[in-house]
């Protein structure tokens, strides 16, 4: 790739589960001259579509020493972005005044990657701590002792204090525990392990029909039947295919019609996100759990029509499951392998689902990696397959950030 390799995000949440923020990651070759940062660091802010990035809510960009001391930095919207420092940052007369300056122009800052600093650099940062909006500390393996002085140390300033790579609900809760307002880290996704609980019935219902329509013995006019025997799912289905998404000229009045105009691929696809719609309970958690759901699939997509150009629909259509139901035992509260139980899959879908196997596994573990920023799966996939950085980077920009909607 590039020396600029691609930017991620990770959402930050209050305990009621609203976005507050998300903090930005981009990736820059450790091979760079210092001197090059500052111009790479605006590319990424000029070459993503960054209010598809960001949405309503502003970003996190950590900057250094040449980054705050070039004239770039004034170019950067103050209404968009936060300005992440590290611990380790030059601080002196130059810099200081250079930080008052923008502080006095409406620039809002952060120090990241907080965790056992010593008190003496502490000490050497506290002038910086009246210029800060929010400070970004590492829990892992943090003591209560250390973050009790933390705290005390900063109680006379209006610091909000962000918990950093929070990714289970363990993690949450002691973040919660300790005191942090806010969290970032994608904590809220984490699949669900206890064992005995039952499907319900309703979700039953909907597997029975998604089954049905994947196989090629089931007649439409056994189809019909099914779907007219459960007058909920006949409203639903009869209400979506009416709805402006279609712009059908007729109104459709019979589940025939449907399977017509729909298909048996389109129709299998709409009961799965069907699966998710009776659980999602429209908290803010669950909003961006959808639109990981979002991204998932149409990284899924694009990475198995850049494996195989001339790739079948069915396939696609794979790809398309692993992508939605990756995030099903989060968004359901139940474990994956129950949901799974009674679905006709074939084995590729559940080891690549179940255990992360085969092509569609290692796609999936790629999303995660991007989900993550973890750059050298990401660099392996690419090199394992021989396939263009540029393409990659393309799907990267174009789906994992801005998608917003499953289709």
């Amino acid at each position: 790739m590039s020396s600029l390799e691609f930017i991620g995000r990770q959402p930050i949440i209050d305990h009621a589960g609203e976005l507050i923020a998300y903090d930005l990651f981009y990736d820059i070759s450790i091979h760079e001259d210092s001197s090059n940062i500052a111009p790479l660091i605006a590319s990424v802010i000029n070459t993503f579509c960054i209010h598809n990035v960001l949405g309503d809510v502003q970003g996190f960009i950590k900057i250094d020493d040449t980054f705050l001391m070039s004239g770039i930095i004034y170019s950067v919207p103050k209404q968009l972005f936060i300005l992440s420092l590290p611990d380790s940052i030059t601080l002196n007369h130059e810099s200081y005044e250079r930080l008052v300056e923008l502080h006095g122009l409406g620039y809002c800052f952060a120090l990241h990657d907080i965790s056992y600093i010593q008190a003496k650099t502490l000490k050497k940062l506290s002038p910086l701590f009246p210029l800060l909006s929010y400070l970004k500390v590492d829990i892992k393996n943090l003591s209560q002792e250390y973050m009790a002085k933390l705290t005390k140390l900063l109680n006379p300033y209006s610091l909000k204090m962000i918990a950093t790579d929070v990714n289970t609900q363990e993690e949450y809760a002691i973040a919660k525990s300790i005191g942090f307002p806010y969290v970032e880290g994608y904590y809220f996704s984490e699949p669900i392990s206890v064992e005995h609980q039952s499907v319900d019935s309703k979700l039953l219902t909907v597997i029975r029909l998604y089954n049905m329509l994947t196989s090629s013995a089931t007649t439409t006019e056994e189809l019909t039947m099914t779907f007219e025997s459960n007058p909920e799912l006949t409203i639903q289905l009869l209400q979506y295919i009416n709805s402006s998404a279609f712009s059908l000229r007729i109104k459709i009045s019979s589940i025939a019609q449907v399977l017509i105009l729909l298909g048996r691929k389109s129709l299998s696809q709409w009961l799965l996100l069907l699966m998710y719609g009776k659980h999602i309970n429209h908290s803010p958690t669950q909003s961006l759990l959808m639109q990981m759901v979002s991204r998932r699939t149409a990284l899924m997509k694009g990475f198995y029509k850049l494996l195989n150009p001339r790739t079948t629909s069915d396939a696609m259509g794979e790809a398309f499951f692993v992508g939605v139901m990756s995030l099903a035992s989060a968004v359901m509260s139940m474990p994956l392998r129950l949901i799974l139980k009674d679905m006709h899959l074939s084995e590729e879908v559940m080891i690549a689902l179940l255990e992360h196997k085969g092509v569609l596994g290692e796609l999936l573990e790629t999303v995660e990696a991007i989900e993550r920023f973890n750059i050298e799966k990401i660099q392996a996939f690419i090199h394992t397959h021989n396939l263009s950085s540029a393409a990659v980077l393309q799907l990267i920009s174009t789906t994992a950030l801005s998608s917003q909607e499953l289709d």
